[in-house]
C-alpha cells in the first residue's frame, strides 16, 4: 500500500471535463465574456472585407485583449502564449489560438 495518491500523467478520460465548469462564476473573465457578448459591434464587424483567409471573431479578440489587460498582460505574444498555457485564456477564445 503506496502512502501516495494515484499519479499518471497520461490517464485517459472516458469524458472530457467541461472548461465551463472550470471556471469559478464569480472569476473575472466570467464577467468579461458577458459584457463582452452583450456589446453592440456591428461596425467592427463592418470593418472586415471578407477578402483574403477568415478572420477570428472580433469579439472573441475584444475578450482576449481586455482579460489581458485587466491582468496587467498587454503584449500580443504574451497574450498568444496563454492561450496555449493558461486555462481562462483558453476558454475565452473557445480553445482557439490567434497568432499576434
Amino acid at each position: 500500500m503506496s502512502i501516495f495518491k494515484e499519479y499518471n500523467q497520461h490517464q485517459i478520460m472516458l469524458l472530457p471535463p467541461s472548461m465551463e465548469e472550470e471556471i469559478e462564476e464569480g472569476h473575472k473573465a466570467r464577467l468579461i465574456n458577458r459584457v463582452v457578448n452583450e456589446l453592440k459591434i456591428s461596425n467592427i464587424a463592418k470593418s472586415y472585407s471578407g477578402i483574403g483567409c477568415r478572420a477570428y471573431h472580433p469579439r472573441m479578440l475584444l475578450k482576449l485583449l481586455i482579460y489581458g489587460y485587466s491582468i496587467r498582460m498587454r503584449g500580443s505574444r504574451k497574450i498568444q502564449k496563454a492561450t496555449r498555457e493558461d486555462f481562462v485564456f483558453m476558454w475565452l477564445p473557445g480553445m482557439q489560438e490567434p497568432n499576434f
